[in-house]
């Protein structure tokens, strides 16, 4: 999810989403960013609105 969020795929996080990924988890043992936190950065603003509404 970070990963898909980071570069802005939004299909690849609308499947995630639709598989029950939880966007709000970190990544590195909890101790990285969330996936929104990542689309942010990224300006990536379809797949933030995305993780928001989920």
């Amino acid at each position: 999810m970070c990963g898909a969020a980071c570069w802005g795929h939004v299909g690849a996080v609308r499947e995630l989403l639709a598989a029950g990924a939880d966007p709000n988890l970190r990544e590195d043992d909890g101790q990285g960013r969330t996936a929104t936190e990542w689309a942010t950065v990224g300006d990536h603003r379809r797949t933030l609105a995305l993780l928001l509404a989920a």
